[in-house]
């Protein structure tokens, strides 16, 4: 019978995870470079690795949820979720995690295309 530790277990989700976080950095650079730029790979990975664990902190289990969560902390920066209205916002326990973050990224999405339509 095959048996398997709950270090070795630990070990293959470290693995996995580290895997997630090497393709959600593939995926930004890709999908926003004009934001991604101005780290190297490896800071953009830590921050990748923090947005993630936040997310999953907030109660975020979806894949959209988090890559938006993460998406959020690239564009915005790493503690966006820290001021207050938006800490607030997130720690409401009425509204699914996912549902939130829906509905923050959809505001901060339009709030960031009105203020490049402002520009010159």
């Amino acid at each position: 019978m095959l048996t398997v530790r709950a270090a070795q277990i630990a070990a293959m989700e470290e693995n996995m995870r580290s895997d997630y976080h090497d393709r959600l950095v593939a995926y930004f650079r890709r999908k926003i470079p004009e934001h991604t730029a101005r780290y190297q790979d490896s800071a953009l990975r830590r921050v990748v690795a923090e947005g993630d664990r936040k997310a999953r902190n907030y109660g975020l289990t979806t894949s959209e949820g988090i890559v938006r969560f993460v998406g959020l902390s690239i564009i915005i920066g790493p503690g966006f979720d820290k001021e207050p209205n938006t800490e607030l916002f997130l720690s409401l326990p009425e509204l699914d995690p996912d549902r939130k973050l829906e509905l923050l990224y959809r505001l901060l999405a339009r709030k960031l295309e009105i203020a490049d339509a402002s520009r010159p």
